[in-house]
């Protein structure tokens, strides 16, 4: 039954990606089996089909806490933090988040990528 209605859903999604009510229904069911893995999936997907920034930003901020808390996957964490900066690359709060993804899970070659992102990004914005 559970198979039906999440393959029924996936379909409505293909023919017209911005149902939200079909992401939402699948996002309950992922949720309450605990399949992580779907969930990010979906997340994913979502993210490729909002035009709005934000929600986009918002989306890739569910990836990464996923990953962290329930797959225990800090690349896919960190990768949703670089997502999000190329959205919004000034965005202070997902820089934080990820300085603190990076050094929890020691990638210091990462930290110091994102570390030199905000150094472009405050050049950038003390020259406007």
């Amino acid at each position: 039954m559970q198979a039906e209605e999440i393959r029924k859903y996936q379909d409505r999604i293909d023919h017209t990606p911005g149902d939200l009510a079909a992401y939402e229904a699948l996002e309950r069911i992922f949720t309450r089996a605990e399949d992580w893995t779907s969930l990010v999936g979906l997340y994913r997907r979502k993210a490729e089909n909002v035009a709005e920034v934000g929600e986009r930003r918002l989306l890739w901020q569910k990836i990464a806490r996923v990953a962290e808390e329930m797959l225990d996957d800090p690349d896919v964490a960190i990768d949703s933090g670089r997502s999000i900066l190329t959205v919004e690359a000034l965005d202070r709060g997902t820089l934080k988040v990820v300085e603190g993804l990076c050094r929890r899970h020691r990638r210091w070659g990462d930290l110091l990528h994102f570390l030199a992102l905000v150094a472009t990004s405050d050049d950038r914005a003390e020259s406007l």
